[in-house]
């Protein structure tokens, strides 16, 4: 038993020790705002859009969705210059989850440049999260949240749903549920386009 918490803290505790912040709040750019960012990349991808009755994260100044990033080897605080937030649970469509291998593409590659991806999935699911995890090969750190959490970050939106977010944890750039491989693809390519223009 010792041993399984040892494993199960190991992969937490290596490369970013994550503690969520509860007492600051942050201000998110209202949907215009993400709109504007988004279409400066018009000619590049096509946005998955969401109405800002489904999910708080596109409700300006109203859900703070807080972070603060430890060195483990240092033990000081430090703003990674992107983040990459997938809300998820085992329970999402399978072709939905087949994305992950993604995900773990996008840590492997821009995660020495200054990406930070980080999986934050309700603490109900946690064992199952954790099979899961090791069956797909994800390196990046995966924090169990309360569910009333995640609904509050949330909302209705369908998960998968990914955040990517800028050194003052400002949205840039929000990513629903995709099914089709080409959606995965082109969800992948908009990351990467971020990753060049900005680390």
């Amino acid at each position: 038993m010792k041993a399984h918490k040892a494993k199960l803290a190991y992969p937490l505790g290596g490369a970013v020790i994550i503690a969520l912040a509860a007492f600051n709040l942050l201000l998110l750019q209202q949907n215009q705002a993400l709109e504007k960012d988004v279409s400066r990349f018009s000619g590049v991808f096509r946005s998955y859009r969401l109405s800002s009755s489904s999910s708080p994260l596109l409700t300006a100044g109203s859900q703070p969705l807080c972070f603060t990033f430890v060195d483990p080897e240092s033990g000081e605080p430090y703003q990674p210059r992107l983040t990459l937030v997938v809300f998820f649970s085992v329970h999402d469509c399978a072709n939905c989850l087949e994305e992950a291998s993604l995900w773990e593409q996008l840590q492997t590659e821009y995660a020495p440049k200054g990406l930070k991806v980080l999986g934050m999935v309700c603490s109900d699911d946690h064992l199952e999260t954790e099979r899961f995890a090791d069956a797909e090969g994800l390196s990046f750190p995966i924090v169990h949240v309360d569910s009333a959490y995640m609904k509050n970050r949330l909302g209705s939106a369908r998960t998968p749903f990914k955040v990517l977010l800028d050194s003052t944890l400002t949205v840039l750039y929000l990513n629903g549920p995709n099914s089709e491989l080409a959606d995965q693809l082109r969800f992948k390519e908009v990351i990467e386009k971020w990753c060049e223009l900005s680390l």
